[in-house]
């Protein structure tokens, strides 16, 4: 049943919008926090591109970012 009031949009693609733009969220603001963080360890460059990519490609930039900071903050693997 819909409860939500619009006959168009059913109440579970709703709830799913909803986890998936928080979880879009969190993801963005570890990206931006794990840049903040690394940021000197990059060129200028470097850093500006990533910010650029977390803000533009939210999901995938915040998650390739995070990968690519593992690597940063363990240099001998």
């Amino acid at each position: 049943m819909n409860t939500s009031g619009n006959p168009l949009l059913p109440d579970g693609v709703d709830g799913a919008w909803s986890v998936f733009l928080l979880a879009t969220v969190i993801l963005m603001f570890v990206g931006f926090l794990r840049w903040y963080r690394t940021r000197p360890q990059l060129s200028t460059g470097e850093a500006t591109a990533w910010f650029f990519v977390i803000f533009l490609v939210p999901v995938l930039g915040g998650g390739a970012y995070l990968y690519r900071a593992r690597t940063l903050r363990d240099p001998g693997k």
